[in-house]
């Protein structure tokens, strides 16, 4: 698969799985402590996360890694 169709799908699961959580990019930013605009990058395709990233993002979404992952 090309990185950025699995860029953008990755994206599109991290988004949903973040608003099924009831959980606003803001807050989101305060527990990585990033900025807001990194979620929104990671969340819009821009950027793409380590493997580690995605496992965090995973554990604090409370969402299987394989989940986010999916082809």
């Amino acid at each position: 698969m090309e990185k950025n169709v699995f860029t953008k799908k990755l994206a599109k699961r991290i988004s949903k799985a973040r608003k099924d959580n009831g959980i606003t990019q803001v807050q989101m930013a305060k527990m990585f402590n990033l900025p807001q605009q990194n979620i929104s990058r990671l969340e819009a395709g821009i950027s793409t996360p380590s493997a580690y990233f995605v496992y965090e993002i995973a554990r604090v979404l409370k969402v299987p890694v394989g989940e986010l992952m999916e082809v």
